[in-house]
Order: C-alpha cells, then sequence, then structure tokens
C-alpha cells in the first residue's frame, strides 16, 4: 500500500542528510516536534478554496457509458437485419464531390445514431431500410450555411457500408457485459450508482487538492531536513517507476511522455517535487497534532484487520506482507483524518 499524497506531486532520493538537522522520515514525524519546521495559517480551520461544481449523473450519462461497454463488445454486433429509426450502427463511408474525394469526409469503423442529426440531412434517413453488409450510394447536398465554406451547398455522393448494428441491451445480452447479471435494470441500476460514486470522488479529489495547493502555499517553513525529502521522494521515485513498468517504459521515458520532463531535467525536476512532498506531510502532521487526529495503534489495527478481510486475506500479516508496512497505512489514514477535517471546515466556493 504506497503513501498517499493528495497534491499531484513527485519525488527523488537525494543522496546526503545535511548536518545538524534531523534524520526524520514521514513514519517518524509524529514522534518529533515538527513545529520547528512549520507554522501554519491561523486560519487554517477556514481555508477558502474554488473548486468545480459537482455535477449530478444524469440519465444520458448512464445511457452513454453502457453504450461504449456494448461498442467494446462483439457480442453486440448485430450482423444480420435492417436499419431502423433509433438505432446506432457502425459504417464505412467515403464522401466525394464532382467525382473528388474531400477532406474529412472518409472513415471506417464509424458509430452513428439514426436521427441523431448528426451527420446532414438526409445522411442518415438514407441508412433506414438497408441491410447489414449493403453498401449504398447517398446522393445528398451540403447546406448552405455548411462550416466548411468550400463545400457549403454543394452536392455531394456519400458511399456507405453497413458494418453492423449494435443490439440493445437486453436480459438476455446483459451477461455480455458482466456475468453476474441477469437483468438489464439491475445493471443500468448499479451503473448508475458507480457513476455517482465516481463523480463523488472526482469532487473529494479536487477538493483535497485544492486544499493542499491552498494550504502548502500558506504555512511558512524552516530548514526541512533532507532525510524527510528523501524518505518521501523514494516512495514517490518507486511509485513513478512502476508505474512506468507497467507501461512498458523507463522512468525517464515516462516522464517525458506524461510531464514533458527531459531525462536531462528529471531529476532537478524530481528533487524540488520531493521537497513540495515532505512540506506538505509536515503540515499536515501539526495539524494533526493541533487537532488530536494522530491514528492510535487500536485504529490502525482495525483498518489493517477490515482492510485484510475485504480484499480477501486470512490475516493481516498476510494483508501487510503483500500490502506494505503497518506505519506506512497509519500514515495515509492519518492524511485521511486531516484533510477530511480540513474539508469539513473549509469556506468552499463552487464554480
Amino acid at each position: 500500500m504506497k503513501r498517499k499524497i493528495v497534491a499531484v506531486i513527485l519525488g527523488v532520493m537525494l543522496a546526503l542528510t545535511a548536518c545538524g538537522q534531523e534524520n526524520i522520515t514521514a513514519t517518524t514525524m509524529k514522534d518529533v516536534k515538527v513545529e520547528k519546521y512549520v507554522t501554519v495559517p491561523e486560519e487554517y480551520k477556514n481555508l477558502k478554496v474554488t473548486v468545480a461544481t459537482q455535477n449530478g449523473v444524469t440519465d444520458e450519462d448512464v445511457e452513454y457509458y453502457i453504450e461504449n461497454q456494448r461498442r467494446n463488445s462483439e457480442a453486440f454486433q448485430m450482423k444480420e437485419g435492417t436499419v431502423a429509426l433509433g438505432d446506432m450502427v457502425n459504417i464505412d463511408y467515403a464522401g466525394s464531390v464532382d467525382g473528388e474525394f474531400f477532406d474529412g469526409g472518409t472513415a471506417e469503423d464509424q458509430f452513428l445514431g439514426i436521427g441523431s442529426g448528426s451527420f446532414i440531412e438526409g445522411f442518415e434517413a438514407g441508412l433506414v431500410g438497408v441491410r447489414v453488409g449493403e453498401t449504398v450510394n447517398l446522393d445528398l447536398k451540403f447546406p448552405e450555411e455548411y462550416h466548411a465554406t468550400d463545400l457549403a451547398g454543394k452536392d455531394c455522393v456519400f458511399t456507405v457500408t453497413l458494418n453492423y448494428i449494435l443490439a440493445p441491451l437486453t436480459d438476455e445480452n446483459v451477461g455480455e457485459l458482466d456475468s453476474t447479471y441477469t437483468q438489464a435494470s439491475a445493471y443500468i441500476a448499479d451503473t448508475r450508482k458507480i457513476l455517482e460514486e465516481y463523480v463523488s470522488y472526482q469532487y473529494d479529489y479536487s477538493l483535497k487538492s485544492a486544499i493542499a495547493s491552498t494550504l502548502v502555499t500558506s504555512c511558512s517553513y524552516d530548514d526541512i531536513p533532507q532525510s524527510l525529502i528523501d524518505d518521501y521522494a523514494e516512495d514517490l521515485r518507486v511509485n513513478l517507476e512502476e508505474t512506468a513498468a507497467m507501461a512498458g517504459m523507463t522512468l525517464e521515458d515516462y516522464m517525458t511522455n506524461m510531464y514533458g520532463v527531459s531525462a536531462e531535467e528529471m531529476e532537478t525536476s524530481l528533487a524540488d517535487m520531493g521537497k513540495e512532498c515532505a512540506k506538505e506531510g509536515l503540515a499536515l502532521q501539526l495539524i494533526a497534532n493541533m487537532e488530536n487526529l494522530n491514528v492510535t495503534d487500536e485504529e490502525l489495527d482495525a483498518k489493517v484487520e477490515e482492510a485484510a478481510l475485504l480484499s480477501g486475506y486470512a490475516t493481516a500479516e498476510e494483508f501487510l506482507a503483500e500490502n506494505g508496512e503497518k506505519e506506512d497505512i497509519r500514515l495515509n489514514l492519518m492524511y485521511d483524518k486531516v484533510y477530511q477535517f480540513l474539508a469539513d471546515n473549509a469556506e468552499v466556493t463552487e464554480q
């Protein structure tokens, strides 16, 4: 279980610990007087932050998600039948004017809702009644106010091949999307719940990220121990290397592709971000101390047991053997408690 850093920050391991500084790490911050290194603003209980408004999940959101799931399943490709109004179809098409193909007028494996009005007038209507596998020529005309002025008002021909019709979701085929379901209505209801949970998670993440940025900017710092920067940085480096490996990339290539940081700039850039991790951790630890939000041994044991049970492990020891050190979990729980406290007391503006 890797340490969670709410702010979007990266780090790198540095070689030396400065003379005269305490040798502390993220998990031992709770045992030292962190107020020597950080001062939080008096208004930390009333931080002013702005986040995007949390929008509710609409029927259209649910339909769009399920449609994408259907598009990615071959079981929903109807290779027989004719097109009717309201169908979602998959087509190849090529458009021409005066016998010449024009830019943007050719595509393959494209989805089109018949009756959606996505294409020029007559295109979708011209496909109603067409059989799967059939190719038709549609004689059409671009609108006079068409956005591409070189095509506006011109006669055109679209040659369209109907690849398949996308089957609607039913009780009979819902199991193709998830074998645990036998009723489409249940799948739809659970999809809505999942999307609502995701929207809520995104909002909470945005809120905590805004709080993290505001908090760190508002704090003052003095001589942050290099050992603390090293510890946060090494954890972040390990996370990045694992993420890069899953993508089949080296850390250097991953940093370049994802963050625009060249190999030559990487160490300096990551070192700077590592310091930001330490700043965040110090501020959170100080507030935890002041507000009695540190995680007790009893709380930690209970959370580890709960996590082990939910993850299917026979014992807490087995869970810890594969998911990280116990003190890292304590640190994560402290982060959660402090950010929840700050969120509950923040002055939040939505826009």
